[in-house]
């Protein structure tokens, strides 16, 4: 197959705010300024994800039509007596469209693939759009950690029809450029290239290559201004999850735009 097909789609570019801000006042701010500008992105799809807790009071914030909203996460069940758990319904009816599921710092809390593929199940079934994340904790010189990668995706999708495939989305984050700066994660385009074709060619050997180059590739690891463009171009993500950069208006604009111009 060949390494990559440049999709006609927009850019994704998602906002993963994590724990932070503290204060609602300062996520308010936040979107404030990003709501403001995010209409002149007519080439980019945009989507933030807060904190659970500030979801409905942020979409109330702002006027935008452009900005989707998403979870960080969520439970393994639609309902249960679960303290402190967030369910896919729940979500949905804030307005979130997305939810991010197997994210690194909560399969480091004990999230296993099984749980991953369980809350991608519950959540596809409430009608979300799931961002299922990989990735490895090191790269090794002999490429063992592609069996890992690949473990990550067949537990995901071994028997998932097609008919769910378009609301799943893929994004592929090493954990050892997260938490970084860009120029001390020192990903190379060829690392994220890599990727993107090892993603395709798993689904292209499941569902065929039409397919595969159908899906949305994401790369997520220390994606600042300073590296966005080689990410989208030179490494051929379909967009990124962005972290520390999301919270801090000026950069994540930034971003936005150069996405936006993505050529």
């Amino acid at each position: 197959m060949s390494t990559h097909v440049t999709p006609p789609r927009k850019p994704l570019i998602m906002g993963n705010w994590k724990m932070k801000p503290a204060l609602l006042a300062d996520a308010k701010t936040i979107v404030t300024k990003i709501g403001k500008q995010a209409g002149s992105f007519r080439n980019v799809d945009i989507v933030l994800c807060p904190p659970a807790v500030f979801l409905s009071e942020l979409k109330r914030a702002t006027t935008s039509r452009k900005i989707m909203w998403g979870a960080q996460d969520c439970a393994t069940r639609r309902e249960a007596s679960e303290t402190g758990s967030l369910s896919p319904a729940q979500v949905k009816s804030v307005g979130a469209k997305y939810v991010i599921v197997g994210h690194s710092e909560r399969r480091a809390l004990g999230d296993t693939d099984e749980i991953v593929r369980t809350k991608m199940d519950v959540a596809l079934a409430e009608g979300l759009t799931v961002v299922v994340c990989i990735g490895e904790r090191v790269r090794d010189t002999r490429g063992d950690y592609l069996q890992l990668l690949n473990a990550q995706l067949i537990s995901a999708f071994k028997g998932r029809p097609r008919t769910e495939l378009d609301r799943i989305i893929i994004a592929y984050e090493p954990l050892w450029a997260i938490g970084k700066s860009a120029k001390e994660a020192n990903v190379q385009p060829g690392d994220i290239h890599e990727m993107m074709i090892f993603v395709r060619k798993f689904f292209a050997e499941r569902y065929g290559k039409a397919i595969a180059d159908e899906r949305v590739v994401l790369y997520g690891g220390s994606v600042e201004p300073v590296n966005t463009r080689m990410v989208l171009t030179q490494g051929h993500a379909d967009g990124a999850l962005i972290g520390h950069a999301s919270i801090v208006p000026s950069d994540f604009l930034s971003i936005l735009t150069i996405a936006n111009e993505r050529t």
